[in-house]
C-alpha cells in the first residue's frame, strides 16, 4: 500500500531524527525536561505510525494509522509552539522545525482525506432546559449517601446531554 521510499515515510523519519536531536538539545543545553519529553513522544510517534503502515493489514489499518499520525503531528506542532513561546527555542530554531511539522500535517491531511470517507462523528450536544428558573438551582435538593442513585443521576444526565451517533463502517453496517 505504501512503500518505504514514499515521500511521507522518508520525511517522517527525517523529522523524527530532528525531534530526537531537539530533545538532546533541550535536556543538555537548556535543562528542560518536561516539554522535551512531550515533543519527543509525539514527534517520533508520527514516523512510527507511518512506518507501521508499510506492513499494514489493509485499508482500515492504513486509514487508522494515518489518522493517528496526523493527530501526533498536530500535537507536536502544539509542543513546538509552546517551546518557542516559552523561549526554550529561538524564533529561528522553532520556525525551521515547525515548517517541517506543518509540511507533514499537510501531507497527512491529504492522505486522510483520500482514504477516509467524509462523515460526522463528533458528538451532538442537545440543549438542556432546566426544570425551574436559574434562581432555584440547588433548592429542594436532599443530600443522600446512596451512591447508586448518584450513578443513575449522572448516567441519565449524560444520556440526555450527549447523543453520540453510531459509527458506520465503509459498508454501511453498524
Amino acid at each position: 500500500m505504501i512503500q518505504e521510499s514514499s515521500t511521507i515515510v522518508v520525511k517522517s523519519k527525517a523529522f523524527a531524527v530532528r525531534i530526537v536531536n531537539l530533545y538532546k538539545h533541550l535536556i543538555y543545553d537548556k535543562k528542560e525536561y518536561v516539554l522535551s519529553q512531550q515533543v519527543l513522544k509525539c514527534g517520533t510517534r508520527i514516523g512510527a505510525d507511518i512506518h507501521a503502515v508499510v506492513c499494514g493489514q489493509g485499508t482500515t489499518d492504513f486509514a487508522a494509522k494515518m489518522r493517528n499520525a496526523l493527530q501526533e503531528a498536530s500535537e507536536t506542532e502544539y509542543w513546538l509552539e509552546l517551546l518557542r513561546d516559552t523561549n526554550y527555542l529561538t524564533k529561528e530554531e522553532a520556525e525551521s522545525i515547525l515548517k517541517d511539522c506543518v509540511e507533514l500535517i499537510k501531507i497527512l491531511l491529504s492522505i486522510t482525506k483520500i482514504v477516509t470517507p467524509a462523515r460526522d462523528t463528533a458528538p451532538i450536544i442537545k440543549s438542556v432546559k432546566p426544570a425551574n428558573d436559574s434562581t432555584s438551582i440547588g433548592k429542594n435538593v436532599k443530600p443522600t449517601n446512596d451512591s447508586t442513585s448518584i450513578g443513575r443521576s449522572v448516567k441519565s444526565m449524560s444520556d440526555s446531554v450527549f447523543h453520540i451517533p453510531h459509527r458506520r463502517d465503509s459498508f454501511g453496517k453498524r
